[in-house]
């Protein structure tokens, strides 16, 4: 399993931080997942908490930034998005703290905080980067649509979170490192921090992939997908404790995914990172970590060490109230 992650002769790594920036309070769980993966969750409500990561390393990075707390605040396209979804169930998010609010209160100023990556354009992971100094730069996926509002009418992003601000799309199509078959870039240059091409979620989604020991990593997954029932199991995932034991027990539905079938080819090439012993896959939606991972200012380095990978690869079981009743 070593072999499919990287090397560094710099032993350069970075220290990840957990920023809990609320909670998607209402949801269908129809968006998400297929009409299979709805019967084995036993709900048709998807909640979860909305996590952004600090990663501190060459410079202090913000990977996300969770959503903003008045959805009037959104362009007209977001607000009609509101009310078109809420015609099919509930939608309710919670947030006591936008991310410019969280990180001073947690001792992080603004002005330390370099570049944003945005993992994808949706707006639960945007935040409001207005608030942030004009001379922190955000990076995105190549492929990421970035007109505002109202050049482009669908947008969700504002002049104020981009004018005057340094951009950088990533640029993994002049480049030839891969890493688990996922095009990658090596932000820092030491291989300490990797961008991934992560497509399907939305066009120019992106992962990325932290060294937080020599050894150990952790994989920042965003919206690769929204539970970890749709990344486990797999073929390559062992100690499955029930059945069906290679394939994803919640799959994928196209509610969600721009592009659902490159989604799932996106999701299975993530599921070898994710059955490595040495890396801790940490969605941005996935429940099953309050347990374990404690936000800033405590960071996740030593994940290993504390044995929180047994704790959190199965937990999501206990929480399907279909599967309990048998729906396979």
């Amino acid at each position: 399993m070593l072999s499919i992650l990287p090397t560094t002769p710099t032993g350069a790594t970075v220290s990840v931080k957990a920023v809990h920036l609320g909670r998607v309070a209402a949801m269908p769980s129809s968006f998400f997942y297929t009409p299979t993966g709805v019967a084995r969750l036993g709900s048709s409500s998807y909640t979860a908490p909305i996590y952004a990561f600090l990663i501190e390393g060459k410079e202090r990075v913000m990977f996300d930034l969770g959503i903003r707390k008045d959805e009037q605040t959104y362009p007209p396209r977001v607000q009609k998005a509101y009310a078109g979804m809420r015609k099919t169930g509930p939608v309710e998010f919670e947030v006591d703290q936008e991310a410019h609010e969280k990180l001073p209160a947690k001792g992080v100023s603004l002005d330390s905080v370099k570049a944003v990556i945005w993992s994808h354009r949706h707006i639960d992971h945007i935040g409001d980067m207005s608030k942030f100094p004009s001379t922190t730069r955000l990076v995105v996926g190549e492929e990421t649509e970035l007109r505002p509002y109202p050049e482009l009418e669908m947008s969700g992003i504002t002049h104020g979170d981009i004018d005057g601000r340094d951009i950088q799309k990533i640029p993994f199509s002049s480049g030839d490192l891969t890493i688990a078959g996922l095009r990658a870039f090596d932000y820092f240059s030491d291989g300490s921090l990797y961008i991934l091409d992560t497509p399907g979620h939305c066009a120019g989604h992106v992962s990325a992939l932290a060294r937080v020991t020599p050894s150990t990593f952790v994989l920042l997954g965003g919206d690769c997908c929204h539970h970890p029932g749709s990344l486990r199991p797999s073929p390559h995932h062992a100690g499955c404790p029930f059945v069906p034991a290679d394939t994803p027990t919640l799959p994928l539905g196209d509610g969600m995914y721009d592009d659902v079938d490159t989604a799932r080819n996106t999701v299975e090439k993530l599921a070898v990172l994710d059955a490595n012993e040495d890396v801790l896959t940490l969605l941005a939606h996935d429940d099953t970590l309050s347990d374990v991972m404690k936000e800033i200012p405590d960071n996740v380095d030593d994940w290993k060490e504390k044995g929180w990978k047994s704790k959190v690869m199965w937990k999501f079981k206990e929480n399907l109230r279909g599967m309990a009743a048998g729906a396979l």
